[in-house]
């Protein structure tokens, strides 16, 4: 087995931001449209009891991305599938690089399964023993299941699959069948993970669909079926009705699913539909980040939390030696009915890890609302968010990194009391987020607002990502500035509402380049 990591320079348009009936106020998070199942991880181990008769598990070199393409027994390979999956792992790997350099991390990537060439990724095709029909019921676990069989290890340590499999069905209605999309990973140390989505995903991810702005409506694509596309069944209308968004929608799910692996949680700050984060509804927002002068409305992005965390995370260090398996300790201190401060909400807890802390994420009901940098072998530390519901209990977890890549998780639940001032939810953007050396580029917090309608709302801004903010506070939402140096930088914002609550967002990159020569046409990766 050869592993391979490849360093290649590359020469809600409608938001799910609701208003809830009662309050006119935006809900914290997006409402659930069903495109994607809620699944967990199997039991540790319960992988190698569906494996061969007389199997022998040899643990990979490092940690590494291997990639599954399951045809059913009445099923045939797509065209050109294999290409496929390999220029999805290469843009997947490169678009990891280039984000977690511009986080502040440098240019980390995962490695991934190659063949014996030691470059092209290597597509393991598996011939299942079933029809089509028996992996539609239940794919999480039958087509995985179907990969032991045929002795691929999915769940093994050290090893994050990105599966997908053949199975959807294209109906006279013309909707579709049979897809599904889910990821998942216990997420400590070298834990296994896997990201799984139907191949109807497949069918329009090439370099070509995705600049491809006819409608789609009408059009046959054989790898659906054969009847025409028919705007809003075939495809969500929120999938927009282009065949390139279409495809950028693709593009985007394989990776969305397969970061699951990484113990990635949805993260739904500063996004919105075709323009925000990854892991949140921006992951429909690939063709931004790869043709950012054709779609400058799109946005694509590994959010600050999420890079902060895969920066000790074990699949993207891999040239490291692990020596600890020993999971953090984690206690929140905070709990029941809590007064908001200042606006914020509290969130006391302790951290320890003999070898060393490194991270603590926050969620809310299953979504990351907060991340700070750990260090040392024990912290005691607070968390202060404005991600809450008054009156109501709210479901809050804090998971700890240590430097190693090991985690550990901690719950509570917390009644915010009601008859306080809220602060601010802040929501920011930068237009462009890649700009040459003194080019002009727009930050904005207008999306922000007061829960309370405490306005006007006040901005500053850190510019530089030194935690220092350079700009004098300014009703105006929008500030327009520019770089004199190439190189990257975190962008936060401080909202305080008329009653004097702040509230600082989480950051964004920015990356600045010296000369129209070094921006790039396209974040690419071809296949032939």
């Amino acid at each position: 087995m050869q592993l391979k990591i490849v360093l290649i320079l590359f020469i809600f348009t409608s938001s799910f931001m609701l208003f809830s009936q009662d309050t006119n106020t935006p809900p914290l998070f997006p409402e659930d449209f069903g495109w994607e199942e809620k699944v967990q991880p199997p039991p540790p181990d319960e992988w190698i009891k569906h494996m061969p008769p007389g199997y022998i598990h040899e643990a990979l070199p490092t940690h590494a991305v291997r990639t599954a393409y399951v045809i059913p027994s009445n099923r045939t390979m797509q065209d050109s599938a294999i290409e496929k999956l390999r220029y999805l792992v290469l843009i997947f790997q490169n678009w990891y690089q280039e984000q977690m350099e511009r986080n502040g991390f440098g240019p980390k990537t995962f490695l991934f399964e190659t063949e014996v060439d030691g470059v092209t990724p290597k597509i393991n095709v598996v011939y299942a023993l079933n029809t089509d029909d028996y992996y539609r019921t239940d794919p999480w676990t039958s087509v995985s299941q179907a990969c032991q069989n045929a002795g691929l290890p999915v769940w093994s340590s050290g090893q994050v699959w990105m599966i997908t499999y053949e199975a959807h069905v294209m109906n006279s209605d013309c909707s579709i069948t049979g897809g599904f999309n889910g990821g998942a990973s216990w997420g400590s140390g070298s834990e296994g993970g896997v990201g799984m989505t139907c191949a109807c995903t497949l069918a329009l991810v090439t370099p070509e669909d995705l600049v491809d702005d006819r409608e789609y409506n009408g059009l046959i694509v054989p790898e659906l079926g054969s009847y025409p596309m028919v705007y809003g069944v075939t495809a969500a209308t929120f999938d927009g009705n282009t065949i390139s968004s279409l495809s950028s929608v693709d593009h985007g799910i394989f990776i969305h699913e397969t970061s699951h692996g990484f113990y990635l949680w949805h993260d739904f700050r500063n996004d919105t539909n075709f323009n925000g984060n990854m892991i949140g509804n921006g992951f429909r927002g690939v063709r931004g980040w790869v043709h950012p002068d054709l779609y400058p409305s799109n946005e694509f992005r590994l959010e600050y939390g999420d890079a902060l965390a895969l920066n000790v995370n074990r699949y993207f260090n891999g040239s490291q030696t692990y020596t600890d398996n020993t999971k953090p300790t984690v206690s929140i201190l905070t709990s029941g009915s809590v007064d908001p401060v200042n606006g914020l909400i509290e969130i006391r807890f302790t951290a320890s890890d003999s070898v060393g802390l490194a991270v603590a994420l926050l969620r809310l009901s299953g979504n990351t609302i907060g991340e700070m940098a750990l260090s040392g072998t024990s912290e005691d530390k607070i968390f202060r968010t404005p991600y809450y519901t008054p009156g109501q209990s709210n479901s809050y977890t804090i998971t700890v990194y240590d430097v190693q890549g090991n985690t550990n998780n901690a719950d509570t639940a917390i009644v915010p009391n009601t008859g306080f001032n809220r602060a601010p939810i802040p929501f920011i953007r930068i237009n462009p987020s890649e700009v040459q050396v003194n080019e002009m580029t727009t930050l904005q917090a207008s999306n922000s607002y007061d829960p309370d309608g405490n306005t006007p709302l006040t901005v500053e801004w850190d510019l530089n990502g030194d935690e220092i903010f350079d700009t004098t506070s300014s009703t105006d939402l929008t500030y327009i500035t520019q770089y004199s140096e190439p190189g990257t930088h975190l962008i936060r914002a401080r909202l305080t509402d008329a009653l004097g609550a702040q509230t600082v967002s989480t950051p964004i990159g920015i990356r600045i380049v010296k000369y129209v020569t070094e921006v790039p046409e396209a974040h690419w990766i071809l296949y032939e």
